[in-house]
């Protein structure tokens, strides 16, 4: 492994790879999948079909397997590579100078254009009637380093302001907290922020680019139940709604055969 690729360097063989498939199957290797989840935390892409792996060919390490596999997938590894609408998805804002994206189960929905805040850290802003939850949150820098991961299996220790916030089935679970924000990345400017959202019909508000006093950021607010995502800025402490974008194309399910670690 080198960073976010595979490398084969025998005298045979001298490929690198930048996507790994796994092939369909319960068992598999506890000691390979943790060097198939370091190339994913490095920016690499990794593949699953029809069947996860649940059970490690290792014993005792059927509980490690299952957990590693639903952090980079998102899915029960017992069950087949398919999620409900309303079940949680995956996320992903691209922020590279002026330009956003934003990215729906794997699909572009948007491209904003805005140069309000130039870097910052992330965070959350959850209203008292909003109940969000969020999992397996990576950020990544445009090539693909990773600058700052949690799976909230080991509590909120990565987090500030984490009035109102739980964890629970390494879940975290959020309402009524405007300022939770992440206690590294400060100073980034471009970079990638993805994850799991699961809110049924209340929303997520992921914040980005935003500075250490509370009054300047951006805000993706995701409506699952209303299938749009609302773009806000703060600045100066004012709020403002940068548009309104429809996601009812966007089904995941539509993916056939395979399902992608984002």
């Amino acid at each position: 492994m080198q960073g976010a690729k595979v490398r084969l360097t025998n005298t045979n063989n001298w490929e690198t790879y930048s996507v790994l498939v796994l092939p369909c199957g319960s068992v598999i290797s506890w000691s390979n999948l943790q060097k198939v989840q370091t190339f994913y935390h490095n920016g690499g892409q990794v593949i699953g079909t029809t069947q996860l792996p649940y059970k490690s060919s290792e014993f005792g390490h059927d509980a490690d397997v299952q957990r590693v596999i639903k952090s980079m997938f998102g899915a029960t590894p017992a069950r087949p590579v398919v999620r409900d609408s309303d079940a949680s998805y995956r996320i992903r804002i691209e922020a590279s100078g002026s330009t956003i994206k934003t990215f729906v189960k794997g699909v572009l929905v948007d491209v904003t254009v805005d140069d309000s805040m130039k870097k910052g850290c992330i965070g959350f802003r959850q209203g008292g009637d909003e109940p969000g939850g969020v999992d397996d949150v990576k950020v990544s820098s445009l090539g693909g380093q990773v600058l700052f991961w949690d799976d909230f299996d080991s509590g909120l220790d990565q987090w500030a302001n984490t009035h109102n916030a739980s964890v629970g089935n390494g879940l975290l679970k959020i309402q009524g907290n405007e300022f939770m924000r992440s206690r590294e990345g400060d100073g980034g400017t471009d970079y990638f922020v993805e994850a799991d959202l699961n809110t049924n019909d209340a929303c997520t508000g992921l914040v980005f680019r935003a500075d250490t006093n509370g009054r300047n950021c951006y805000m993706w607010q995701f409506w699952p139940g209303k299938n749009c995502v609302r773009p806000h800025k703060q600045i100066s402490g004012a709020w403002w709604v940068i548009k309104d974008i429809p996601c009812m194309d966007v089904d995941e399910r539509a993916i056939p055969s395979c399902c992608a670690a984002p």
